[in-house]
């Protein structure tokens, strides 16, 4: 969910600040959304989503084992 939205919201940036030209203010949200994207990884947002995916898998594949 996190990563969809980041990069919806990174591609939208890049669309208005192409638009713009302005290389300051691009600078500026790339090195914000970079930033942004190291706290997903650094707080597991995006592992834990991929660890509850896996588990879930594990769990359905157990169920129809037995």
């Amino acid at each position: 969910m996190y990563q969809k939205l980041f990069n919806e919201t990174l591609s939208r940036l890049r669309l208005v600040l192409v638009a713009t030209g302005n290389q300051d203010l691009m600078k500026a949200v790339a090195k914000i959304m970079f930033d942004f994207s190291d706290n997903l990884h650094s707080n597991n947002l995006l592992t834990d989503k991929e660890n509850l995916n896996d588990k879930t898998t594990q769990t359905s594949n157990i169920s129809t084992n037995n």
